[in-house]
């Protein structure tokens, strides 16, 4: 990969992790550091490992079994209770993203609750994920 896609790939990441950041400002999201190699996502966030994607032709499946592997194989283990949540645009495109489905259902099912609820927090899922590669 040559120097002009890692930069394209940085500003990405800076991209996501400020949305995140306005999304959620009490939280703490920043830059994962590459340099221990996979040990942090691309984006630290809580409950998330998430990996960024920005090209002509984003490889949605290939993060998705990155973010499992590095899942899979970083030793901190609050990291490795993390749901893969991939973030990917096309060029010139719009921000996608894209998670595990049981997971999608329990925020709709979460999102239901806090709804009837209003004043009551819900802060983390009631579902545990455990990461495969069977995708």
């Amino acid at each position: 990969m040559g120097k002009r896609e890692r930069d394209k790939g940085s500003n990405y990441e800076r991209i996501v992790r400020d949305k995140l950041k306005r999304a959620f400002p009490t939280q703490h999201i920043a830059r994962g550091n590459q340099r221990f190699q996979a040990w942090q996502p691309d984006v630290v966030c809580p409950i998330y490992w998430v990996e960024c994607t920005h090209s002509k032709s984003p490889r949605i499946n290939a993060k998705i079994k990155q973010a499992i592997r590095d899942i899979n194989q970083t030793p901190d283990p609050d990291q490795k209770l993390k749901v893969p949540l991939i973030v990917s645009r096309q060029d010139r495109g719009k921000d996608w993203a894209t998670i595990p489905l049981e997971h999608l259902i329990d925020l709709i099912i979460r999102a239901e609750e806090r709804s009837s609820s209003p004043h009551e927090e819900v802060t983390s899922p009631t579902t545990t994920y455990k990461p495969t590669l069977d995708t």
